[in-house]
Formats: C-alpha cells, structure tokens, sequence
C-alpha cells in the first residue's frame, strides 16, 4: 500500500493534525520532522507490508530509502 496525499489527510483529528500514534504506524517519530508527508507520499517510499517494529505499533522498510533512518530508527 503506497500512502496517497488523501490517505494522510483521511487520518487528520477533528483538530486538524494527526495523533502520535497514527504517525508511529506510518513509521514517523514524534515530534514529526520537516517533511514527513512528502516522505510518504513520495514513489520510493510505499509501506505494502508493515513490519512489527518495538517501539511503535508498526513501521515498514519495504521501499524505504535507508538513508531515511527517521523512518526506520526512532
């Protein structure tokens, strides 16, 4: 599953932001770093099969740029 622009704006809380959970599901850190939309919406970084990850509820490093280790280590 590659995150659209509309995906992310879907999980927005009725105050208009996004809670650190639901970041930490799409392998974000709190507080989220400058960026971070472009990120997941970009063509290299499509999450198809979250991995467990211990410090969130999920990450995937599937087509992830390792040189993005905010996305990976957080």
């Amino acid at each position: 599953m590659r995150l659209t622009k509309q995906d992310i704006e879907d999980k927005k809380t009725i105050r208009g932001g996004w809670t650190k959970k639901q970041l930490s599901q799409w392998g974000i850190p709190w507080p989220p770093p400058k960026g971070w939309k472009q990120k997941l919406t970009s063509s290299g970084n499509s999450l198809p099969h979250p991995l467990k990850c211990s410090k969130c509820d999920y990450v995937s490093k599937s087509k992830v740029d390792l040189n993005d280790h905010w996305l990976l280590e957080h």
